[in-house]
């Protein structure tokens, strides 16, 4: 079937299937420009950004998330945990410009909701925002009982 190739790559994009990111990107080499244009929307879907059209700019964007996700990424995460807002704001900064790991951040983000420091809670319910991944909706859901306030309209929003 020849639009198999294509309909492979639009499901793996619309299932946010990361493991499928370097077939998807031997695809952009496809001659089928149905087929290219398939692995760069599914690319695009998966990674919550645009590396490019060609397939060496999506295997650089590949190879540098995967080495930020090993290196920097914990410590970004850990840094959610401080007692200092500007390190806080900091690392989710850095956290949100890198969406394609947005649901294994999302789950640490959404613990600043339950901060003490409403700053700090709303800070963390617009991050979870611009993430837009469906693993915050289980702390979203918990922070609606919070009382009235900064903190649960921010969640409402």
């Amino acid at each position: 079937e020849p639009a198999l190739p294509r309909l492979a790559a639009l499901a793996l994009g619309k299932l946010e299937d990361r493991e499928s990111i370097p077939d998807l990107i031997d695809l952009l080499d496809s001659p089928d420009g149905l087929e290219v244009r398939a692995a760069h929307d599914a690319l695009r879907w998966i990674s919550g950004s645009d590396a490019g059209r060609t397939s060496e700019d999506w295997r650089r964007w590949h190879l540098a998330e995967q080495s930020w996700w090993s290196s920097a990424a914990p410590e970004r995460i850990a840094e959610l945990s401080s007692a200092d807002r500007l390190t806080v704001h900091r690392a989710l900064g850095e956290l949100l410009r890198h969406p394609a790991y947005r649901h294994e951040v999302a789950p640490e983000v959404a613990r600043l909701i339950f901060e003490d420091d409403p700053v700090l809670a709303v800070a963390g319910c617009n991050a979870l925002a611009t993430l837009g991944s469906s693993e915050a909706l289980p702390a979203l859901l918990g922070a609606l009982d919070l009382p009235e306030g900064e903190v649960r309209d921010a969640v409402l929003r």
